[in-house]
């Protein structure tokens, strides 16, 4: 009886290591994603608050926002 159950832990444990499995190596493509991701964002840089105003507004002029199309209050509409 003991052998038989025993016999069981068996297929069990195959499928608790096969799922491990799947869990690293998708934990390997995130690893993989989040490096890609962080090599495009080194060359991202952080603008002065003044530039992206300037930006903005430059924005607005050139696809012919007035001034209410895109700010409301000061901040932009969701």
């Amino acid at each position: 009886m003991q052998e038989e159950e025993f016999g069981k832990f068996g297929p069990v444990l195959e499928k608790v290591k096969k799922k491990l499995q799947e869990a690293s190596n998708q934990i390997d493509n995130v690893e993989v994603r989040c490096r890609a991701i962080n090599r495009k964002l080194r060359n991202v840089e952080i603008l002065p608050a003044n530039d992206v105003q300037v930006l903005i507004e430059t924005l607005e002029e050139d696809f012919g926002f007035d001034d209410g199309d895109a700010e409301t209050n000061g901040k932009l509409s969701a």
